[in-house]
């Protein structure tokens, strides 16, 4: 079949279904279609499925559905079909067989590969980020801030970046102590746009109990006070991270030190030995 060929058994399927299926995807990226995007958009459209293009390119680089991953039974396929898909590249061997290896021995899910991946810094760099989860484990996201957990939760449970008021809201409830993570996801579960929806099961964090509440303001934030607050917040946020940045350099700093004076001692070291063969050699040739 030449890539023509191809291409239009795609669009046929495309023209019964209304959408493209992983296969299908798979065998554009295989073939690097997406070397000629513009090319593929015209021709999807000519079809006649202005909303296949739309839902699939212009939305596809941000929000990504596991799903479609999670239902590829052959391991090697779901390898390959995850980095197309996410890092338009193929996966290296040795990672591939590794992850496969585990896979299969039940060490790891294909949910939690995913979870690391979705982590990683290349898809911090794309920007990538994923939806669909079985699961949402609040003990999971502990190293995050109050805002980037806020981001994650709406993400995970309502498939959409939070709007800037309810991002600013909880967050400042998180920071205040007016709320715990626990109680930010309750709401979002009980809100009205989360009715319907197919929530990913909720494991809550089991310390909540245990957690200190400072409540300063038990009255609901009104858009002048959330804005005037949370600059404040904004620019201890600014302060915070200069100082973990300022400590990380610190930090290195030493570690240079440490082997700098390391190389100090070994050179020093090695003086003193040729100082000792030499001043041997001179009494040797004395006696």
């Amino acid at each position: 079949m030449d890539l023509d060929a191809g291409i239009n058994a795609v669009l046929e399927r495309v023209e019964k279904t209304g959408s493209l299926d992983v296969q299908d995807e798979y065998f554009l990226k295989y073939f690097d279609i997406y070397s000629d995007i513009n090319s593929l958009k015209r021709r999807i459209v000519k079809s006649g499925h202005k909303h296949v293009t739309h839902t699939y390119f212009e939305n596809k680089e941000k929000f990504i559905d596991i799903r479609k991953f999670l239902k590829i039974s052959n391991l090697y396929d779901f390898m390959e079909c995850v980095f197309i898909e996410i890092f338009s590249r193929a996966c290296e061997q040795g990672v591939m067989v590794d992850i496969i290896k585990r896979l299969e021995n039940n060490e790891l899910s294909k949910e939690e590969y995913l979870e690391t991946l979705e982590s990683s810094i290349e898809a911090k760099e794309k920007d990538i980020k994923f939806t669909g989860y079985s699961k949402f484990n609040v003990n999971a996201f502990n190293n995050l801030s109050s805002k980037d957990f806020v981001r994650i939760a709406f993400i995970r449970l309502l498939e959409r970046e939070a709007d800037d008021f309810g991002l600013k809201d909880f967050t400042l409830k998180l920071k205040l102590g007016e709320l715990t993570r626990n109680e930010v996801i309750r709401r979002i579960v009980h809100s009205n746009e989360a009715q319907g929806k197919n929530l990913p099961k909720i494991i809550y964090s089991g310390d909540e109990n245990n957690q200190k509440k400072k409540i300063f303001n038990r009255h609901p934030f009104n858009k002048h006070e959330l804005e005037f607050i949370s600059q404040d917040y904004d620019e201890m946020d600014n302060l915070e991270k200069c100082y973990k940045d300022a400590k990380n350099e610190i930090k290195k700093m030493h570690q240079r030190s440490d082997e700098l004076l390391g190389m100090v001692n070994w050179l020093s070291g090695r003086l003193e030995l040729a100082f000792y063969m030499l001043s041997t050699k001179e009494e040797y040739k004395k006696n």
